[in-house]
């Protein structure tokens, strides 16, 4: 069982900043720490209210107390949450090395695949226009709204990510061609949009319980801790479909319900 100090953390932090000549953000300390030092038993327990660990709040909280800006170890661009060692940080970290304070598990060597870096979110637009079809098979109203109910779900769920204060994230040339994702330092949230009408509810549900499944399944094969998020836009007739996406380990929400990511616990 672990139960990791902040003080014990430093090293390590300043070890992986060393390793890293573009530096880290905050999200990319949590992940490598988690992986080297393995926390477990409390330090792996979820905060009450919270998506953070006992241990990934340790590893924020060295920015909050400012512990290795204080002392001049590091730099800290808030704005991009970003890291980066000084040369006092490397003479403090060169020391440590040379009194045998820093264990060899602590360095960072090969492990899983690299993690994707994905692209920020750029808005949808929710006012497309559609050009009629010949023959016409489909009536483009139909299909405006339907194309502007999914991207004010999606922009409404990014406005939600932002307001907590995490980057949404859009796919880019990633193979899981996902809606919208974060990342909260801890795990990586990948969520698929859908609109619904009364006659493709079913379906759409349907589909997008499988696309996201897929998304989590891709993006997972590194290792890291990914939850799956259906997000449509508006509450389904049949509430069952709440439970059936739990099952799964899917979240179902709309609009109005996202505080709900808060709460439900990662599969």
């Amino acid at each position: 069982m672990t139960q990791y100090t902040e003080r014990e953390l430093v090293l390590p932090a300043l070890a992986l900043l060393d390793g890293s000549p573009a530096g880290l953000t905050t999200s990319d300390l949590i992940r490598e720490l988690t992986l080297i030092l393995k926390p477990d038993g409390q330090d792996w327990e979820i905060l009450a209210g919270r998506n953070d660990t006992y241990f990934s709040q340790k590893v924020r909280n060295l920015v909050s107390h400012r512990t290795l800006v204080g002392p001049g170890l590091e730099t800290y661009d808030a704005g991009q949450q970003h890291h980066s060692i000084t040369p006092a940080g490397r003479r403090y970290l060169a020391e440590a090395r040379d009194r045998g304070e820093v264990a060899q598990q602590l360095v960072p060597g090969p492990g899983l695949p690299p993690t994707e870096v994905f692209p920020d979110y750029q808005l949808a637009n929710e006012a497309p226009g559609t050009q009629a079809r010949e023959p016409f098979s489909v009536d483009p109203n139909e299909v405006d709204r339907a194309l502007g109910a999914h991207a004010a779900t999606q922009n409404a769920l990014a406005a939600w990510v932002r307001s907590k204060g995490m980057a949404p994230l859009r796919p880019g040339g990633s193979a899981a061609d996902f809606d919208l994702a974060w990342d909260d330092g801890v795990t990586f949230t990948v969520a698929e949009i859908k609109s619904l009408t009364r006659s493709n509810e079913n379906g759409q549900l349907r589909l997008g319980l499988g696309q996201v499944l897929h998304y989590a399944m891709l993006l997972g094969a590194n290792g890291r801790p990914i939850r799956a998020v259906l997000a449509i836009e508006r509450a389904p007739n049949d509430q069952r479909w709440i439970s059936l996406c739990a099952a799964h380990g899917v979240a179902l929400v709309w609009p109005g319900e996202f505080d709900r990511l808060e709460t439900i616990a990662v599969a």
